[in-house]
C-alpha cells in the first residue's frame, strides 16, 4: 500500500476517498459501522453534494478490492412505462427523421460493464436501438480506510465533472 496525499473525509455517517485516475476521479464511500449502504444512499439522494463538499487533502492509503460487474436490460418496456409507445408501434412514427420515413423501433438495449483494480477503472456503456427502416493537503495524520463492508462508487468524467456511472459493492472481498 503506498501512502499519497488525496480528498478525504471522515464523519460520523460515512468515510469517503477520491480516487483520480487518467481521465475519470472514483468517489468511494463507506458507511459507518453502524448504518447501510441504503440509508448512505438516501442521505445523498437528498443533499447531492453531502460528500464531495467536506473532503480534504489528506496523506493516506485504501484497501479497495478489485471488483467487476455487468449489466444489461432492454429499455423498452421503461421507456413505454414513461408513457413513449408510438415510436414502438406506431409505423409513422418516426417518419419526421429523413430519410426513415415510416420506421419504428423494435428495442432500446443497454450494457453496462465496469472493473476497478490496481490498473485502474475501465467502464464501457453502449446503447443500441433497433428498428425497422421504411418505416466522469492538509498536515493530519495518515488515514488507513479499508472498504471491507458494502460502499458505494461513484465514477465521474475529470473534464466535467459528469456522473458517469453511480453503484454499490455489496460484497466486497480484500485479497
Amino acid at each position: 500500500m503506498k501512502r499519497k496525499c488525496t480528498p478525504y473525509a471522515h464523519t460520523e455517517e460515512f468515510e469517503a476517498v477520491l480516487l483520480t485516475c487518467q481521465e475519470a476521479t472514483i468517489l468511494l464511500v463507506l458507511p459507518s459501522a453502524n448504518s447501510s449502504v441504503e440509508q448512505l444512499e438516501e442521505a445523498i439522494g437528498g443533499k447531492p453534494n453531502l460528500v464531495e463538499a467536506l473532503l480534504a487533502r489528506q496523506e493516506g492509503d485504501v484497501r479497495l478490492p478489485p471488483f467487476h460487474f455487468g449489466f444489461e436490460t432492454n429499455l423498452r418496456t421503461s421507456i413505454e412505462a414513461l408513457g413513449v409507445h408510438r415510436i414502438f408501434t406506431g409505423p409513422r412514427a418516426l417518419a419526421s427523421m429523413e430519410p426513415m420515413r415510416g420506421a419504428v423501433l423494435t428495442g432500446v438495449a443497454q450494457k453496462t460493464e465496469i472493473t476497478v483494480d490496481e490498473n485502474g477503472i475501465r467502464a464501457d456503456a453502449g446503447t443500441v436501438v433497433g428498428g425497422i427502416l421504411g418505416g466522469v493537503m492538509a498536515t493530519r495524520a495518515p488515514f488507513h480506510m479499508t472498504l471491507n463492508r458494502p460502499f458505494l462508487f461513484l465514477i465521474r468524467d475529470r473534464a466535467t465533472n459528469a456522473l458517469l456511472f453511480e453503484g454499490a459493492v455489496m460484497n466486497p472481498t480484500i485479497l
